[in-house]
């Protein structure tokens, strides 16, 4: 019995401490907190709107709809499909940790937050096998390349 307890400790230290460097990775001491209801004033009210910074700049960090993706898709922008869970905790920091940068999402790219545990057939399309991973795709919906984990530092180094 006591080696059961000795690895449940030892796991539970590993995962806390994944969470926290996740939390903190994005350099803003704010990105730890989990409050996924806050919006940002760079958003309209139903999260379809653009995010702009004072160089005029925008980039997009929105929820996934069929209808959405294909506007996007039509307007021209590099889609990046984010499978994230509410019950997962290195979503919840990367949510966070998005909604903080808004304005660092380059240009003409639009992250769309697809729901991990509703959305079977675009994870079998994908090849998702677990939440908290990054999908670019092509206009003609083609996988382009996919990561698992980050924030917007993770989008602009794997966005092809």
């Amino acid at each position: 019995m006591k080696p059961i307890v000795i690895i449940f400790g030892v796991l539970s230290v590993i995962v806390i401490g994944a969470i926290i460097i996740v939390a903190t990775q994005s350099g803003d001491p704010s990105a730890s907190k989990t409050n996924t209801n806050q919006t940002s004033n760079n958003t309209n009210s139903n999260n379809t709107g653009p995010n702009t910074n004072p160089n005029g700049q925008a980039g997009k960090y929105i929820d996934y709809t069929p209808d959405i993706l294909e506007r996007e898709l039509r307007e021209g922008n590099k889609v990046v499909l984010y499978f994230t869970a509410s019950w997962c905790p290195f979503c919840k920091a990367a949510d966070q940790a998005f909604r903080n940068k808004l304005s660092e999402i380059p240009v003409g790219v639009s992250v769309l937050r697809v729901n991990y545990d509703k959305s079977d057939d675009l994870k079998k399309t994908y090849g998702i096998t677990y939440q908290h991973t990054f999908v670019q795709i092509d206009a003609d919906r083609n996988f382009v390349t996919k990561w698992s984990g980050g924030d917007i530092d993770a989008l602009k180094q794997n966005l092809k």
